[in-house]
């Protein structure tokens, strides 16, 4: 939850704490500590990728290694229930 519009019933919790009592500082930082994740699977995923490279493009960046990279892939696929691919 970006903060764009006020929710017209419930609370948005950020650390404890509901995002539209808190002061202006703790509110930027907020904002700073969150991102839009856009839901229209056909403008946000790429259909010329597997999920494995849908999943480790982000995650091979850095020094991530082939194989943690594949091991992290694994677990985020059980996560949502999903079976991890073989390997041959």
């Amino acid at each position: 939850m970006a903060a764009l519009l006020r929710p017209s019933s419930g609370r948005v919790l950020f650390r404890g704490r509901d995002v539209w009592l808190l002061s202006k500082e703790e509110f930027r930082e907020y904002r700073r500590s969150v991102q839009i994740v856009y839901q229209d699977p056909y403008g946000s995923l790429n259909p010329m990728l597997t999920v494995f490279g849908t999943l480790s493009a982000p995650l091979g960046h850095g020094l991530a290694t082939r194989r943690n990279v594949c091991e992290r892939v694994a677990e985020l696929l059980e996560v949502v229930g999903l079976a991890p691919p073989r390997s041959s």
